[in-house]
């Protein structure tokens, strides 16, 4: 009997093998679709899943095959999944914006009822999403970013004072600097806290959040699993997220809503909008400064229901996030890149003392608008080294791409890679160097639309895009002024990226050398 069982199973294991082989495998090419050889089981993901290559240099590589084949489009398989890999300018702008309405959604997991924290507005789907969107677009006009650039700029003066401590020529992890600046302003903007990471480099904010980004063997085949299966770990109740970090950040936000709200406290920062959008359902007048985009969503936005609790800290949550990691790592590739191109880094310096001069001297809101080569250089930093290497999408409905006869069935998964066109010849002049001079108001217009997709592009771009933008300007603002900064023998060069990271992580850290500017001495 027991050889009966075990030639029966050794049969159907290889008849699944012949049928995912010979049928499967052949999905995009029956398409007449330019597809990758493929290795049972990993599909076209087998240095990816081995770690030999990251996901930016995995999805990078396919981009620029299918390029080289003259295609506009190709099909990849993650396992025995799926993906659709446009190329084509046009293709891309369909799906992210002309055809955004069998778009929507991104197919990244979360799970409302157990894992809260996992439920924001990059993560969720539908109507959901729609109104949580239509919600948060108001709470960052320019009114409202004038309203919190006082709270950003007290932390950049500490960050500048910790920097101050530094001997001259001495490195330092740029990474670990930064991490503790950008912490200390989404602390005190989401979360009303003052974390004080610069005077305790053990704080929780620092220590939780990087146990967010600290992934144990568990945790990598619960992501792994979630990735692949979401909708049968979501019925399991499955977290991403380590409980005690959900409780922390949990706590932290119930906690300081009520205390606001018993003591009528209000401070003029991101968790205020939240807990107006809470009580009121709407953010309190604002004198009509909206942007005529965010005009267009604010009679869907003023009539949709109030936030939770739970929404509350989930925007809040992802507020850290990304705040934590993407806008920390952007200003430590910009100083990394203004370092070793000192060129740029005096002439960005000479703009900032320029601007100051007419200021008397004081950083504001309308000082930082008029630093152009800053906008060019960060613009640059963010086309070599985008926060996010693809766009992923889930086609919600059949789609059929214009002017072909390739149908997208529903729930086929779309990647676009943001490295692939950063780093795409046929857009940018030798895409390795380091060239502000792209993004001025000359060259900036010459840049194909969607080739350049930082933040993303469309009804899911990055709405706290320009919050984002403002915490790096006023940083760099306040440490170049003081500061030059130089490479440190530690550092390697070119950069080495960790391949078991899905954002891009710099293997053993860019460490800078310090020393004040010679005017200040």
């Amino acid at each position: 009997m027991f050889f009966y069982f075990i030639t029966t199973v050794i049969v159907l294991c290889y008849l699944f093998k012949y049928y995912i082989v010979h049928y499967h495998y052949n999905y995009w090419k029956n398409k007449n679709i330019y597809s990758f050889k493929t290795n049972f089981p990993w599909g076209n993901a087998y240095d990816l899943l081995n770690m030999k290559q990251s996901f930016s240099e995995a999805y990078t590589e396919k981009y620029f095959q299918i390029k080289a084949a003259r295609q506009k489009e190709g099909g990849f398989f993650f396992l025995l999944t799926p993906q659709y890999i446009p190329v084509d300018l046009e293709i891309i702008k369909n799906i992210l914006l002309k055809d955004f309405n069998y778009f929507t959604d991104r197919g990244v997991y979360y799970n409302e009822r157990d894992d809260p924290l996992s439920a924001h507005l990059f993560t969720m789907e539908g109507n959901r999403w729609k109104m949580l969107r239509a919600k948060l677009s108001p709470t960052f006009t320019t009114s409202k970013m004038k309203m919190m650039f006082p709270i950003m700029s007290d932390v950049a003066v500490k960050l500048r004072d910790a920097l101050g401590t530094i001997k001259n020529d001495q490195g330092v992890d740029i990474k670990d600097m930064l991490v503790r600046y950008t912490t200390d302003i989404i602390g005190t903007c989401a979360f009303g806290i003052e974390c004080n990471s610069f005077k305790d480099p053990e704080a929780d904010f620092i220590l939780f959040g990087k146990r967010i980004f600290i992934e144990s063997n568990t945790r990598k085949i619960i992501n792994f699993f979630t990735f692949v299966f979401p909708d049968f770990m979501r019925s399991l109740g499955v977290r991403q997220l380590p409980k005690d970090v959900t409780d922390f950040f949990m706590k932290v936000i119930r906690d300081t809503v009520t205390y606001r709200e018993k003591e009528k406290v209000s401070r003029n920062d991101f968790l205020d909008l939240l807990i107006q959008l809470k009580n009121n359902g709407k953010l309190n007048a604002d004198n009509g400064q909206h942007s005529d985009q965010e005009k267009e969503s604010l009679p869907e936005y003023e009539n949709s229901p109030n936030l939770t609790i739970e929404q509350i800290a989930g925007q809040s949550f992802v507020f850290f996030l990304a705040g934590f990691e993407t806008s920390s790592s952007t200003l430590s590739f910009c100083l990394y890149e203004l370092a070793c191109n000192e060129d740029v880094q005096t002439k960005l310096r000479d703009e900032i003392e320029r601007v100051l001069q007419k200021y008397n001297g004081e950083l504001c809101y309308e000082a930082i608008a008029e630093l152009k080569y800053m906008d060019m250089v960060l613009s640059e930093t963010l086309r070599k080294y985008p926060s996010v290497p693809v766009l992923n999408r889930i086609c919600t409905m059949d789609y059929k791409i214009p002017q072909t006869n390739l149908l997208l069935e529903k729930n086929t998964q779309v990647i676009i890679s943001i490295d692939g066109l950063h780093y795409d010849p046929q857009y940018y002049h030798d895409p390795q160097k380091f060239d502000p001079e792209r993004f001025s108001d000359e060259n900036r217009s010459k840049i194909p639309q969607f080739a350049y997709l930082p933040f993303g592009e469309g009804p899911r771009t990055c709405v706290g895009m320009r919050f984002g933008m403002l915490t790096m300007k006023i940083a760099l603002t306040f440490i170049l002024k003081d500061f030059t900064f130089r490479l440190s023998s530690r550092t390697k060069v070119p950069l080495e990226l960790d391949k078991r990271k899905f954002l891009k992580t710099v293997v053993d850290g860019i460490w800078l050398n310090v020393s004040k500017n010679e005017r200040l001495l």
